[in-house]
């Protein structure tokens, strides 16, 4: 294969693939969970990609209910279409050594403190196309 076609074929493929010489667009992402109106914070927000082969996108609320996306690293996510998840729990039970780390774990029970369904990618109930310029995402929660 001479280098002209080698180069027409790898210039196919980032095309293709969506991706640049740098790799694939990540945009800054923010948004607010709340609970019936009220911001939660501590929970776990996960943008888990519609495309196969993509990374999820991950942030944590702060005491306003305000999270900023990570991708592998980098602030933000990948263009793209997203199912949204969110889970808050607490594991209670395991025994903190004298050096930090985790050990024995007696009677350990985990309470989830935000309906489940918002946990699961098939009932959360949200969908999200990230792109330059996007909003800050509400992610409305209900007891109900």
């Amino acid at each position: 294969m001479n280098r002209l076609h080698l180069s027409l074929v790898t210039l196919s493929l980032t095309l293709v693939l969506g991706c640049g010489p740098s790799g694939p667009v990540v945009v800054p992402v923010t948004g607010v969970v709340t609970l019936d109106g009220t911001p939660v914070e501590g929970a776990s927000v996960m943008f888990m990609p519609v495309a196969v082969g993509q990374l999820p996108a991950v942030g944590i609320t702060d005491k306003d209910g305000k999270f900023e996306l990570e991708t592998d690293g980098k602030k933000g996510a990948v263009e793209g279409d997203y199912a949204a998840v969110v889970s808050k729990i607490t594991i209670e039970g395991i025994k903190v050594n004298e050096d930090g780390t985790s050990g024995e774990a007696t009677n350990m029970r985990q309470t989830s403190h935000l309906p489940v369904k918002y946990s699961k990618k098939d009932s959360s109930g949200f969908t999200a196309t990230v792109k330059k310029g996007m909003p800050p995402v509400d992610l409305k929660l209900s007891k109900n």
